[in-house]
Parts: C-alpha cells; sequence; structure tokens
C-alpha cells in the first residue's frame, strides 16, 4: 500500500515538474533582445539591458513623428521627460546605424525648470550626417549621468528609417602645427576635404562642420581648430547676398589676439571657396562690433 502511495507521489512530482517547465522554461525562451527584434520605426522602450522595462514614466517622444528622417538636412527631436533624466538642463541623444554603428552626437536641452521630478520638455536638434550607406538605424536618448552609475543609466531607442542620401566634398580650413610651426602667423589656415551630405545649404553646412573641429586623423596631421566643442559655439544663421556672406553666432572665441585672428581666418576662408561669397561679414548675437574681439 505504502508502495502505491510513494509512486503516485513519484508521478505526481514528475508531472509537476513537466508543467512547470512548459510554463516557464518555454516562456524565458521566448525572451530576447529587443534590439535585435525591433523594426524601424517602432520604439524599443528598454534600460539598455536584455529586460523590457517600459520606460514610459521617464520620457516620452514625440518628434520625429514618422518613421523616416532625412540625414542630409537633419531634424528635429522632442517630448518629455523627468526632470532627473537631465544634468545642467540637458541630456545626450545619438543616431546609430541599425547595425551599432555611431553616425552622429549631440545633446538635448530641457525646455523649462529641470530639478523636478515632472516631466519636461526638451527639444534637440540631430545635424546633417552621413549615413554611411544605412538605410536604417535608430535615434538613441541617453539620460546624463554624471555619477556614471550603472544603476542609473537609462536608454531610449526609436528605431528609423533613412531618406535616400547623396554627398558632396566641401573644404573646411583649420590652423596646423607641422606647416605653420609656433604659429608664427595665426591667419595662415590649410584645407581639409571632408564628405557632407548634399544640401542646398552648402555654406551653413560647412560653417556648422567646422564649428565642430578636427577629426582624430586630422589632428595627427598637426590640424588645430580655434572652436571649443564644449564652449556652447552655435551657427544662428547665414545669408549670402551680393557677394557679401554674413555669419551669426550665439558664441565666439575670445581672449587673444591670435585666437581671434585663427577663428577669423577659418571662417572666412571657408566660405570663400563658394564662388558666391567674395566678402564675409561675422556677427555675434546680430552685433558686428562684439564679434571675434580680443
Amino acid at each position: 500500500m505504502n508502495g502505491n502511495k510513494n509512486t503516485i507521489l513519484i508521478v505526481v512530482v514528475i508531472l509537476l515538474a513537466i508543467g512547470a517547465y512548459f510554463a516557464f522554461g518555454n516562456k524565458n525562451s521566448d525572451v530576447v533582445d529587443n534590439d535585435d527584434t525591433s523594426q524601424p520605426g517602432s520604439d524599443d522602450n528598454n534600460n539598455g539591458s536584455d529586460d523590457t522595462t517600459d520606460m514610459s514614466s521617464k520620457i516620452r517622444v514625440s518628434i520625429p513623428a514618422g518613421n523616416s528622417v532625412n540625414a542630409s538636412t537633419g531634424f528635429e527631436v522632442g517630448g518629455q521627460a523627468v526632470g532627473n533624466w537631465f544634468f545642467e538642463a540637458s541630456a545626450p541623444v545619438s543616431v546609430y546605424s541599425k547595425d551599432g554603428k555611431l553616425l552622429v552626437a549631440t545633446y538635448m536641452t530641457a525646455q523649462g525648470e529641470w530639478m523636478t521630478t515632472d516631466f519636461v520638455p526638451f527639444k534637440g536638434q540631430i545635424p546633417p550626417f552621413l549615413t554611411n550607406g544605412a538605410t536604417e538605424g535608430y535615434i538613441q536618448f541617453e539620460n546624463d549621468n554624471p555619477s556614471d552609475n550603472e544603476g542609473s543609466h537609462y536608454v531610449y531607442k526609436k528605431y528609423v528609417l533613412f531618406d535616400p542620401q547623396e554627398t558632396q566634398k566641401i573644404k573646411l580650413y583649420f590652423g596646423n602645427t607641422i606647416k605653420n610651426p609656433n604659429v608664427a602667423d595665426c591667419s595662415l589656415v590649410y584645407a581639409v576635404e571632408r564628405t557632407v551630405p548634399k544640401t542646398e545649404s552648402i555654406g551653413t553646412l560647412a560653417l556648422r562642420t567646422l564649428l565642430r573641429g578636427t577629426t582624430e586623423a586630422e589632428a595627427k596631421l598637426g590640424y588645430i581648430s580655434a572652436f571649443d566643442r564644449g564652449s556652447g559655439q552655435e551657427l544662428k544663421s547665414l545669408t549670402i547676398k551680393n557677394g557679401v556672406a554674413t555669419a551669426d553666432f550665439s558664441f565666439l572665441p575670445s581672449g587673444g589676439s591670435c585666437l581671434v585672428g585663427e577663428a577669423r581666418a577659418q571662417i572666412e576662408q571657408t566660405l570663400k571657396q563658394f564662388s558666391t561669397v567674395k566678402t564675409v561679414k561675422i556677427l555675434l548675437n546680430g552685433s558686428e562690433a562684439e564679434a571675434l574681439q580680443p
């Protein structure tokens, strides 16, 4: 009798184990990394790991609203994020190809008081960038995490399609410590060639690319930029009329005649490569008198 009871007990345990396997084991095998399965145009609301934590309580992206973006002209991003997503009112935003290659990195800014746990509107401008042949990828929004605490790092990805892109060559002008040792003449600048997206606003694109400075490869060849990437310089507008290019900036280098001379020469020569530009007028927040003063 006891033997029969033991046999029944063993069978019940086996059946429970089998049931648990199908209830939990198979379910776990269906959980995959969203980065591999998400389709362009969809949103990946996770925290950068393999789980599926909902990020809607931290960030909500509304711009771009569609599934495709134009890399050649650049595009705006916008939405809402909780205040502690930002640090000093900004947070990183980047664009990657589908295979995870970084295409462009910039930042977005809070449009209100960010020292709160409530949602705050944000905006950001993705500058024109090369897709390098990629047809799809994703926009990656990250919270600014100055403490570099892994547990406090969050990522939201919006998958998009890239519009077809054509390219063209332009020249940027920089100083060079090899060709001009000891910077004997601060106004001497030298051309480097870059491939950029083809656009009608090529002068604007050239100046904005100039402001981002030299590449690592160019720096190794001695090229130097007068523009500090972290200083917040931005081209507000560029107009070209009757051969005069008027460039208005939100910030320009100051604090030394040599640095100012380098900046002026780099801006002027970069613009004068275009046949429509004969002379260049440089403004700082609308004022020519305030621009590039030692």
